[in-house]
């Protein structure tokens, strides 16, 4: 096996699909990444067994050939390489790999492609197709919500539903029980018939993977495709594949409250910011902060038996009577950051009811749910 290639288009391939491999792993070789090369160029996969990354590279191709090498190991090596310099690599039927570039020299062991795990085969037709920037943001807007670890395996997920015409939308959620986030786009259209809306449930590794790729390539139009089993999108070079979590999602609608007439509204930047400084007290396990409405001002309060108390007043349009309540100062951070509007509004019935963030420049396009605490 033998080709040569520009440094950056192998780094960028391997960077892709570090967050796939995993030196943890009771099969060593999925810490690999799998690199083959044919008439047609470099492919370069690597997976998860639940997330599959399959990327085509145009290299100048010597010698076909397979072999897999630690990703982490790969990174490291090609990260420090002169940029200026084409890299040859070659690799012996022994699976050791030679690398060279400019006056660098190194050696990796790899390990036999045969024991690589397959790919899932995906051959159905894609159904919707979305810009990849509106799909982008609803990502970046949803993934913080989800959790990397919880007892229910099914809240580590993404929830993509892609509705039917009249008009064609997609929607994007993600909740981790404490909070909630509900984001749409109608940017997409649909390349079959859709007589009723297609739910996908991806792993959260699968979407933050697949939001990289879009990162990278923002303005594509990304076709997706769903089988019963399986998730499919493609990003230009690369065909990103996620076998579909089995179980019930939440019925997340029941726990939105009803728009009716926002407690609050405010700029969101000025909100962040002062929360930004008040929340650096808040360091208890609820990172809390207290927030006071009372007529034009929005007062934020924090504080910690071990570090002191901080508070800031900013001006606000606060309707109804004056109301305290308390918010995880991370979760409440989160939803300023990822708000698509300049202005915010508060909806919230009750002191320790559910409160509903929205945006009146988002069109109803993204809401936020957060549970206060106690």
């Amino acid at each position: 096996m033998k080709f040569i290639c520009i440094r950056n288009i192998l780094l960028n391939a391997i960077r892709n699909l570090l967050g796939l491999t995993s030196n943890r792993s009771t099969l060593p070789i999925l810490a690999n990444a799998l690199l083959e090369t044919t008439p047609a160029g470099l492919k370069v996969l690597g997976t998860d067994l639940e997330t599959g990354f399959q990327g085509t590279y145009d290299v100048t191709v010597q010698k076909p050939g397979r072999v897999t090498v630690s990703a982490r190991a790969l990174s490291d090596v090609i990260k420090e390489l002169d940029p200026e310099h084409p890299i040859t690599w070659q690799a012996d039927e022994k699976h050791v790999i030679k690398l060279v570039s400019g006056n660098s020299r190194f050696t990796l062991h790899g390990m036999s492609a045969q024991d690589y795990p397959q790919l899932p085969a995906f051959d159905e037709p894609a159904q919707f197709s979305i810009p990849s920037s509106a799909l982008l943001t609803c990502l970046q807007q949803v993934l913080p919500a989800v959790p990397d670890q919880d007892q229910r395996f099914v809240l580590q997920s993404v929830l993509i539903t892609m509705k039917p015409p009249d008009p064609p939308s997609i929607e994007v959620v993600g909740t981790d029980g404490h909070r909630l986030v509900i984001a749409e786009s109608d940017a997409g259209t649909w390349t079959t018939s859709a007589p009723q809306p297609l739910n996908a449930l991806i792993p959260k590794k699968a979407a933050q993977l697949l939001a990289t790729l879009l990162a990278q390539e923002d303005t594509l139009d990304v076709p997706i495709a769903i089988s019963k089993k399986l998730f499919c999108v493609t990003v230009k070079n690369v065909i990103l594949t996620s076998r579909l979590i089995e179980g019930t999602y939440p019925n997340y609608q029941q726990v939105i409250p009803v728009l009716n007439g926002a407690r609050m509204e405010i700029d969101r930047e000025m909100f962040e910011e002062a929360l930004h400084r008040v929340a650096v007290i808040a360091r208890d396990q609820t990172q809390a902060v207290r927030l006071a409405l009372t007529p034009d001002t929005l007062t934020i309060h924090a504080q910690s038996a071990d570090v002191g108390e901080g508070t800031e007043s900013i001006p606000a349009v606060v309707a109804g009577k004056e109301f305290k309540t308390g918010f995880n100062a991370r979760y409440l951070l989160d939803a300023l950051r990822t708000c698509p509007g300049k202005r915010l509004q508060l909806h919230m019935k009750e002191p320790v009811s559910p409160c509903l963030i929205v945006s009146p420049d988002s069109h109803n396009r993204w809401k936020h749910v957060i549970m206060p605490v106690r």
